[in-house]
C-alpha cells in the first residue's frame, strides 16, 4: 500500500469501503477497495467479485483489477477508477424516465 496515496473516500460497497487513490509511481488514479469480513488471503481470492474481475479483466466494459494486496490482516483490491457505474446510470435514467436505447444496450454488453 506504500505506492498509493488515498485521495478521498468514495463510499461503502457490498464488500467494503472504496477509496480514490493515486499511484505514487505513475500518478494514475485508481480505486482501492478495503474488504471487510475477509479472514484469509484464500477467502479473498475466492470471492465472486475477484474471480469475475480476474476472468473478465480484458473486457472493455469491465473495470480492470490491477492487484490484490494483503497488509496487516487486511485485503485491498486495487482497480480501475470509474467515474460512474451502470447502476448509477440506470438510476439517473429511471428518474428521467429515459430508458437505454437498443444501440446503447449493445455497447454496454458488447
Amino acid at each position: 500500500m506504500d505506492k498509493y496515496k488515498i485521495v478521498k473516500s468514495l463510499g461503502e460497497g457490498s464488500f467494503g469501503t472504496v477509496h480514490k487513490a493515486v499511484n505514487l509511481t505513475t500518478n494514475e488514479l485508481v480505486a482501492i477497495k478495503l474488504l471487510r469480513d475477509t479472514t484469509s488471503w484464500e477467502e479473498a481470492t475466492q470471492l465472486m467479485e475477484v474471480k469475475a474481475l480476474r476472468k473478465l479483466n480484458s473486457h472493455s466494459n469491465v473495470i480492470k483489477i490491477f492487484e490484490l494486496i494483503r497488509r496487516s490482516e487486511r485485503i485491498y483490491i486495487v482497480q480501475e477508477l470509474c467515474n460512474r457505474s451502470l447502476l448509477s446510470e440506470m438510476d439517473a435514467r429511471a428518474k428521467q424516465n429515459k430508458p437505454f436505447g437498443e444501440n446503447e444496450i449493445k455497447l454496454i454488453i458488447g
